[in-house]
């Protein structure tokens, strides 16, 4: 299991709506709307794609805990 987190200045820049990734085969996705569940390759494949540019951009391990203490300091101020 990984702990990672996308800072707010981050890039890329994601949409606020939230998803779980299911393998590479199903999606569900989280919508003003209601909950949205997809297994049609092609859209799954955009969920994929967005997944990995958020895991790019995350920090982890030493990096992640860095950034915990960084914010930490600052709101501590």
């Amino acid at each position: 299991m990984e702990l990672s987190i996308v800072a707010l200045d981050a890039r890329p820049v994601m949409p606020l709506a939230g998803f779980a990734r299911y393998d590479s085969e199903f999606v569900v996705a989280e919508s003003l709307a209601g909950e949205q569940r997809t297994d049609d390759p092609d859209q799954v494949a955009i969920y994929v794609k967005s997944f990995e540019a958020l895991r790019a951009a995350a920090a982890t391990g030493p990096d992640a805990v860095a950034l915990v203490q960084h914010v930490a300091a600052r709101l501590r101020g």
